[in-house]
């Protein structure tokens, strides 16, 4: 992901960490709007615009909780099961 020249990108809903002006300038919230998926959206929207890329593992520094219940870990399943069949919009989230 860090290389530039790469198309890989990546996104996670529990932490994206972007500059604000890259953000905006990269299509910002209006290129993400009703996106299911806009964590992995921004990802991409951010490699396509040129800025830098990378995965940072914190397991030693970090930790949350991701579901605190059975019903939070369905309805999460649920929402990544109608990002990988296709949003709204999921066909922007293709390279």
């Amino acid at each position: 992901m860090s290389d530039p020249s790469s198309r890989a990108y990546i996104g996670i809903g529990a932490f994206n960490l972007a500059r604000r002006q890259r953000f905006l300038e990269a299509g910002g919230f209006e290129w993400l709007r009703m996106e299911v998926a806009d964590d992995v959206g921004v990802g991409l929207m951010m490699k396509r615009a040129g800025a830098r890329s990378a995965a940072v593992g914190m397991a030693d520094w970090l930790s949350l909780y991701w579901h605190r219940s059975v019903a939070q870990a369905v309805g999460g399943a649920e929402k990544a099961g109608r990002a990988s069949a296709g949003s709204a919009c999921y066909g922007r989230l293709s390279w």
